[in-house]
């Protein structure tokens, strides 16, 4: 079953943005310009940081129901479930990050996910940070190293098989341009509805992926490239309405009243819309952030639905009536089945296993949902060759939920980072990034599929000889930057606020004078999470040694007992001690 309805795309990617002035509003009904056959309705869905799941995900419930969420059929399903429902047009938009994490699209960096997002017939993309992630066009090197290596190789490559643009108005080049392979804009029609996309890239983009992928690359803040697409849009192109993807975005707790924002925190996404006219975008389709959005801000309609395809988010904008107004509809979960919650039948993946009862298949619109046969069949050859390396025994059970976190010390992110300084000898401390440690180790045997949901980035190691004022610097930096937590192995310190007070290397107080042999990732040496600050001395990424994940699961696997949380995590001893608040 193809899920497309058809279009005609008019401008297939606009390289450039033009400057100019206030961008003038658009115009006030289609039914002016087209006749009483226009269509009611523009229906947008959003799909946010996808991160190759193309597999569902299998929840067990308190008492052993497996419920399923998400996977690439059951999302073709729900969309050809609201495809049927639409009183009009129906446009895709994918906020970015739609390859890197996991087995069966990173083995072949992302081709995959590409095939899919083609049937289902996704309209746009933003450039998502971690699309850079893969480098070369091989599977063998993540950064370039031979001569004919590009480092943008396998983005190139995805985006050349892609059906849909992949756009960034805000990412140019050396010669502030935007790189031929992506594009400012698309204009696309619909029933004779002329649509505009604009999609743009976080400013965080060249710190919170690999480094060397984004070498002659700058990203800067968007909204005065949007402002000024958005005029070319509308007087050269004469379009009917604006829209947004966006690699950023913000996180809302309530979706009970989209035009209550008090539980939302902003974030980069209304940072720019504070930046733009008022009601210019339409739909704002948002990324980055893992979070839910189902907002109005400032006439916009901000929709973005969380991470690895979970749920979905959803607009529909009203045609027949002056100045486009937008039903917001909270997030959609994209269940297979459901147990019966507290609040209504629920998929959700932290619910499911404190909820008693058995699974009952989902129903979407008052009807069941079934995965899309198709795309089942699309993907089957995939999903094979990975099924062996994602069961193989890495030799070690887990005897409890192995807990991580992204801004504080955790039993999980500590025990990789012993791995780490353990696979290397001679180290003396190691530090890897709390945002690298993706998903938390439930009970069971040990398998690779596994740790690759905790480590899916493809990271290599980087032995560092640094000085201990160095050294300091970095554990400085872990506790004042604002990003994700840095997990310590070989280290331990004391914080008042922002001011570390005591730094310990194994027994010993860290001598500024001294040398240390520090291991880290390549993405932090690359200067990844604000590394790139610290004046680190250069070091080449160990190709010769194995990749970290390898190393983790080569360590692992020679422990003898269960992996506890209370191994590597001590809470009346803790190696990160905190007192107090750090707002840098």
């Amino acid at each position: 079953m193809n899920l497309r309805t058809p279009f005609t795309v008019l401008v297939l990617a606009v390289w450039l943005a033009s400057c100019g002035g206030a961008p003038t509003p658009p115009v006030a009904s289609v039914e002016d310009r087209i006749g009483p056959e226009a269509p009611r309705t523009l229906t947008v869905i959003g799909i946010s940081d996808f991160h190759g799941a193309l597999e569902p995900l299998e929840v067990e419930s308190a008492d052993g129901h497996i419920v399923t969420v998400g996977g690439a059929a059951l999302i073709a399903a729900y969309i050809e479930r609201i495809r049927q429902d639409a009183d009009g047009p129906v446009v895709i938009l994918d906020g970015g990050d739609l390859f890197q994490g996991t087995l069966v699209s990173n083995l072949q960096l992302g081709a995959p996910v590409i095939r899919f997002h083609n049937h289902i017939g996704v309209t746009a993309a933003a450039v998502g940070n971690h699309e850079f992630d893969f480098g070369p066009d091989t599977p063998e090197r993540t950064v370039p190293l031979l001569d004919e290596d590009d480092p943008r190789g396998a983005l190139k490559a995805r985006a050349a098989e892609a059906s849909f643009p992949l756009l960034a108005v805000n990412m140019r080049d050396g010669d502030g341009e935007i790189p031929s392979w992506s594009g400012a804009s698309v204009v696309v029609e619909h029933e004779g509805v002329r649509i505009g996309i604009i999609g743009a890239a976080t400013e965080d983009t060249a710190t919170t992926t690999v480094g060397a992928n984004v070498v002659g690359l700058d990203f800067p803040f968007a909204a005065p490239f949007i402002a000024d697409e958005a005029e070319r849009l509308q007087q050269e192109e004469g379009v009917d309405l604006l829209l947004l993807t966006a690699h950023f975005g913000a996180g809302c707790a309530d979706f009970s009243d989209p035009d209550d924002t008090s539980s939302c925190r902003p974030g980069e996404m209304f940072r720019v819309l504070d930046d733009l006219p008022e009601g210019l975008l339409r739909v704002a389709v948002g990324g980055h952030t893992h979070q839910g959005v189902a907002h109005r801000y400032r006439d916009t309609a901000v929709i973005q639905a969380f991470a690895q395809g979970r749920a979905l988010a959803l607009a529909v904008v009203d045609l027949e009536t002056p100045g486009f107004p937008v039903t917001i509809h909270p997030p959609v979960p994209v269940c297979g089945s459901t147990v019966a919650g507290r609040d209504g039948p629920t998929c959700h993946p932290r619910a499911v296993p404190h909820i008693h009862g058995p699974a009952q298949p989902a129903l979407f619109r008052g009807a069941p949902v079934l995965p899309d046969p198709a795309v089942e069949a699309l993907l089957a050859d995939d999903f094979a060759a990975v099924a062996e390396l994602r069961e193989r025994d890495l030799g070690v059970d887990v005897g409890e939920t192995l807990t991580r976190s992204y801004r504080e010390e955790s039993p999980l992110g500590n025990l990789v980072a012993d791995a780490m300084r353990e696979a290397i000898p001679g180290a003396d401390v190691a530090a890897v990034n709390g945002g690298g440690i993706r998903a938390e180790l439930e009970p069971g045997r040990l398998t690779y599929g596994r740790l690759f949901e905790v480590l899916p980035f493809d990271n290599r190691f980087v032995i560092l000889d640094v000085d201990g004022e160095t050294l300091a610097r970095i554990v400085r930096h872990g506790v004042t930057s604002g990003r994700s937590a840095l997990l310590w192995s070989g280290v331990e310190f004391r914080a008042v606020g922002c001011d570390v007070v005591e730094i310990r290397v194994g027994d010993e107080l860290l001598d500024p004078s001294a040398r240390y042999t520090l291991v880290l990732n390549d993405y932090l040496a690359g200067g990844g999470s604000g590394f790139d600050t610290l004046g680190l001395p250069e070091a080449d990424i160990r190709w010769d040694l194995e990749p970290v994940r390898e190393a983790v699961a080569r360590i692992l696997g020679q422990r003898a007992e269960p992996l506890l949380n209370h191994q590597s995590m001590d809470p009346a001893a803790p190696r990160q001690v905190r007192e107090g608040e750090c707002a840098p």
